[in-house]
């Protein structure tokens, strides 16, 4: 393998778990502000216990899972480009996004 090969994960045995592991991180912190900003679905969450925590991870259905990490990434997008670029941080578009788990 050359130096310039390009680094491929494995693949995970259970999608839903790389999904669950991934959203971890998000239980606990903002990826932008590293904190609980109030706007966020995941607001509640961060305040509840670690156990708390994993057992709403583990009820999470892919869909659903798939759908938090998406909104997570287009906020973090947002907000970052809203930093570069020196315009007001605006509630992203992400709410609208497909695949909304309904409820």
């Amino acid at each position: 393998m050359g130096v310039n090969a390009p680094i491929t994960p494995t693949a995970p045995a259970h999608p839903l778990e790389w999904l669950q592991e991934r959203l971890v991180a998000l239980a606990v912190a903002c990826p932008f502000a590293e904190n609980n900003p109030p706007n966020c679905p995941l607001h509640h969450l961060r305040t509840l216990s670690s156990r708390e925590i994993l057992d709403w991870l583990e009820g999470l259905s892919a869909d659903e899972a798939q759908f938090m990490l998406r909104y997570h990434e287009c906020c973090l997008a947002t907000q970052l480009e809203s930093q570069l670029f020196g315009r007001r941080p605006v509630r992203p578009p992400c709410r609208k996004m497909r695949g909304a788990p309904h409820g």
